[in-house]
């Protein structure tokens, strides 16, 4: 189809392309070759718009001496070769290098749409012709897992005739190269995701020897060795980085090397998002972009190395949102081209106690930088990302602070009655040298009674628990009192569950048989405490009971 379409087009412009040129024709005889540099197809990514294709080279033989002749190129995808300003002949970095001998001359390219043309070409006898410098918008060839070939057409000649042409030169192949966004998965095999509640939060150097817990550590990885890319080789050989395979001065320089973004999203303003200053992992390292200044020391954060090919990441980093959005910028520092390679970016998400509210998850999209709208002409800044269409990844969410407490058996009917106690037990000793891991928080139990038949009696809300504060009086930290006097009715038979706007409830039951009277007896038994760490999340398109 591409080549149909190159065709096409190259048929239809060739009476303009080649309208005004002098007399002569460019022609090559037997033993002129075509090829390509490097050898085999560039593989391109589709979300870039500014990728590089293989130099197409024309060894032409026995040919004659012509001038002020012209060269053009058909992509068939949109030419997005950088532009370069104050050039003699064209608007671009794509170059033609016309080599007879030991001279080279070097032409600029005029970049328009899915053409490059370049004029005013001297072919001097027996030359060699070398097309660099060539991006395209990858992105507008639709490529996915498959790849899709990108193509080139050249024609060459003078005085209004293309004596020479070379048509659907495959000169790299599209495909999509940042594998699918992911977390680190848990023993279970479901995303390491660590949620949270309001009056707990996830606080920095809260209490010595206590650590906040790591939130998610985001997977970055490429599809095929050589998507991630560096801005320069290192060697200062041009090579398949973000630079082109011609260098000189401003022409063919990339702005940055390969950039990969994090915008955590819904992020509570009360937070900080902590992340590492860079990442290594094998031959792959990823830094922070412009100036970051590493947090000092704080208590209790530290990242850990996973392996003898990952390296304990360096810093952390602090960042503060912005209208609940965050976001961080990678680098490509250091990569190798025959390595399949990712990166595990930890991340931690921090905020003391009661300082936020109960929402949804914080969310995570992973995508290439920078990114800007569709390309169709010479692009401003390379590499340009096309802007991202990926879903955000779900990450941690903050619970409010609840218990759930389910009393099995409760009656008050044939001479039984039941006698429900909760306390309120966040204020403790428990924790490391007396001071307690729990915080002190004062909350109402609702209960609801379930007696299997007939109408239910209404939510019974205990007075507030806790401690009384010159703000908040409370009855105390225990609340007590039977089933009648909640319920409001007799002769039921069931199970409660009391939902308490804290942590650290605990309860206790008692079943009595002759209430009231001498002979009563009673046998009790303790509440069972329902876990909230359970959660339903969404990974991928399928619900995951978390634990």
């Amino acid at each position: 189809m591409s080549d149909f379409r190159i065709r096409f087009l190259g048929l239809a412009a060739i009476a303009t392309a080649f309208a005004g040129m002098s007399y002569g024709q460019v022609s090559c005889g037997a033993g002129t070759t075509q090829t390509i540099s490097p050898g085999s197809p560039i593989l391109d990514r589709a979300e870039s718009q500014t990728e590089l294709v293989s130099d197409v080279i024309i060894n032409c033989v026995g040919s004659n001496l012509v001038t002020n002749g012209q060269l053009t190129v058909f992509t068939s995808l949109p030419a997005t070769s950088k532009a370069i300003g104050g050039l003699a002949n064209g608007n671009s970095e794509a170059v033609l290098r016309i080599t007879s001998g030991d001279a080279t001359a070097v032409y600029n390219g005029t970049v328009s749409g899915s053409v490059v043309n370049f004029t005013g070409i001297t072919f001097p006898t027996s030359f060699t012709a070398q097309i660099s410098n060539i991006r395209v918008n990858a992105s507008a060839a639709g490529a996915g897992t498959a790849p899709v070939p990108v193509t080139e057409s050249v024609f060459a000649g003078s005085n209004g005739l293309a004596t020479l042409v070379y048509n659907g030169i495959v000169v790299g192949y599209v495909l999509k190269s940042l594998a699918t966004p992911a977390f680190t998965l848990n023993a279970f095999g479901f995303p390491a995701i660590t949620n949270y509640n309001v009056c707990n939060g996830n606080p920095v150097g809260a209490l010595p020897g206590f650590a906040p817990s790591l939130s998610f550590t985001v997977i970055a990885a490429e599809t095929f060795g050589g998507a991630f890319k560096l801005q320069t080789d290192p060697a200062g050989v041009a090579t398949n980085q973000e630079q082109g395979s011609y260098v000189s001065g401003s022409i063919g320089t990339a702005t940055s090397a390969t950039q990969i973004s994090l915008t955590f999203g819904n992020v509570p303003s009360g937070a900080t998002v902590y992340v590492p200053l860079s990442v290594t992992q094998g031959t792959l390292t990823l830094s922070l972009t412009g100036s970051p200044t590493v947090a000092t020391s704080p208590a209790g954060l530290t990242f850990q190395g996973g392996g003898p090919s990952i390296a304990a990441p360096a810093g952390p980093v602090a960042f503060t949102p912005s209208s609940g959005t965050v976001t961080v910028t990678y680098a490509v520092t250091a990569s190798s081209a025959a390595n399949l390679e990712s990166a595990n970016i930890p991340v931690y998400l921090t905020f003391a106690g009661n300082s936020v509210a109960a929402q949804g998850p914080i969310t995570v999209l992973e995508a290439y930088a920078p990114s800007a709208a569709t390309l169709t002409g010479p692009a401003t800044s390379v590499p340009t990302f096309a802007i991202p269409t990926n879903t955000p990844l779900n990450g941690s969410l903050i619970s409010l602070c609840q218990t759930t407490l389910v009393f099995p058996f409760i009656t008050n009917s044939s001479g039984f009655e039941t006698g429900i106690a909760i306390a309120n037990t966040t204020t403790d000793n428990l924790g490391l040298a007396g001071k307690s891991i729990a915080v002190p928080t004062n909350g109402t139990c609702t209960i609801n009674f379930y007696t299997g038949t007939g109408t239910q009696p209404p939510a019974y809300t205990t007075p507030v628990l806790g401690v009384s504060t010159a703000t908040v009086p409370t009855t105390g930290a225990v609340f007590a009192a039977t089933v009648t006097a909640m319920a409001g009715v007799s002769n039921l038979t069931g199970y409660a569950i009391a939902q308490c706007t804290f942590l650290e409830a605990h309860g206790f039951g008692y079943v009595v048989n002759d209430f009231g009277t001498p002979s009563q007896t009673a046998q009790g038994y303790v509440a069972i405490v329902v876990p909230n760490t359970r959660n339903e999340q969404v990974a991928n398109g399928a619900i995951n009971d978390q634990f």
